[in-house]
């Protein structure tokens, strides 16, 4: 008897499958319409790194802050900042005038409800452990809501079209370094080595895997990526409870990290190193290393990294006081360089391009090793200016 053989399936069909298989795998949702958004190419990408200008001698000064300004963030139409000076201030972009102060500068007092949380009687004296233990090493805006987080461990929540309505979330044993909103949740980051999303004023859930603190953290589409001080980037799908694993040079501390979309983060460290991650690679598809140069035989250690989501373009900012600005996929540098007096503290943008927000501050966030005298302590908004394609 003849035997006959079974057809062999086609390689297309077969390479289809595995492919679809492998967007089930990523896709942090467990029904369909996740797949098919995985599946969708990617057209939101807007190549702008070459019609990209900023004026470095053209920009707007919001300073709020005796001490240094550790970080920022940039809403549709308000800015927000935190200081080692304790306080959190809201702006105006339209105006550039301050709005309105969330947290008094040191040493005037917190609000009642964050004496409270921090488990001080609000009738009583002010302790004077509070002026370096309540420093703001976080900030993050979302539509009307505002947080911020620092070394009270707390992470404090306001509605700013209800004065009334802001409360304290606790859970961290450590010092709160990162907070960025998701389309639903607020995720936060801490020292202690977690995470931890957060809905309203209820907490859901705490993640594990950093082997030391954690130093960054962004969110892009409910997507956290973080990095820490054990050389890492951890790319985390909430749901699932599972993480990416992405490694640094050894020894180096992942301090900046940023999403440009949903499969895409840049990160930059203390030696000098500006990568770019995809979601399917273990490595970096592309390395500035000593991108700012170096001071002696150190390198300069990049302390922000961010630009304008969704597009080819983007930007670090280091202790040296210099933004540089990088095109994808590459990283090839962009001609344009702005500098500031002091150290970059914190990079943001607006949501339609039109601003980039620079923090100067005296000194860096998560130490005192030096100081730039001259520098502002101020969030410095540079407008853009896009050439037509």
């Amino acid at each position: 008897m003849e035997m006959r053989r079974k057809p062999a399936r086609p390689t297309r069909l077969r390479l289809a499958r595995e492919y679809l298989a492998e967007a089930r795998a990523e896709a942090s949702e467990d029904d369909d319409e996740g797949v098919a958004r995985r599946l969708r190419p990617d057209t939101s990408s807007q190549p702008i790194s070459g019609r990209v200008r900023w004026d470095s001698e053209r920009f707007v000064s919001l300073k709020a802050h005796r001490g240094p300004v550790t970080c920022a963030c940039l809403g549709e139409n308000h800015a927000v900042t935190g200081s080692k000076d304790n306080g959190v201030a809201v702006f105006d972009l339209s105006t550039g005038t301050l709005t309105r102060r969330l947290v008094e500068r040191w040493p005037r007092r917190a609000p009642r409800f964050v004496e409270e949380a921090r488990g001080v009687d609000s009738t009583s004296e002010l302790a004077p452990r509070q002026a370096s233990e309540a420093e703001v090493w976080a900030v993050a805006s979302r539509g009307s809501l505002v947080a911020a987080g620092g070394r009270d461990r707390l992470v404090h929540v306001w509605d700013m079209r209800a004065p009334d309505e802001a409360f304290s979330l606790r859970g961290h044993s450590g010092s709160i370094t990162g907070l960025s909103f998701g389309d639903d949740n607020l995720y936060s980051a801490a020292e202690d080595g977690t995470l931890k999303v957060w809905r309203h004023a209820a907490h859901l859930e705490t993640v594990f895997g950093h082997e030391g603190p954690v130093r960054s953290l962004d969110v892009l589409d409910d997507r956290p990526v973080s990095g820490g001080s054990d050389a890492t980037l951890r790319s985390w799908k909430i749901r699932d409870e599972t993480h990416l694993v992405y490694r640094a040079a050894p020894g180096t501390s992942v301090d900046a990290c940023w999403r440009i979309d949903a499969h895409h983060f840049a990160s930059g460290s203390d030696d000098g190193a500006v990568s770019l991650w995809s979601s399917t690679r273990k490595k970096p598809s592309a390395v500035v290393r000593t991108a700012h140069g170096r001071d002696g035989l150190a390198p300069r250690w990049i302390t922000a990294v961010g630009g304008f989501r969704h597009t080819d373009l983007v930007a670090s900012g280091a202790s040296d006081g210099t933004v540089r600005f990088y095109s994808l996929p590459s990283l090839d540098p962009v001609a344009t360089t702005l500098s500031v007096p002091g150290v970059v503290a914190a990079l943001s943008s607006t949501p339609d391009y039109r601003l980039l927000a620079v923090a100067a501050s005296h000194e860096p966030k998560f130490g005192r090793w030096f100081r730039v005298n001259r520098a502002p302590n101020a969030l410095l908004l540079f407008p853009s200016v896009l050439d037509e394609a």
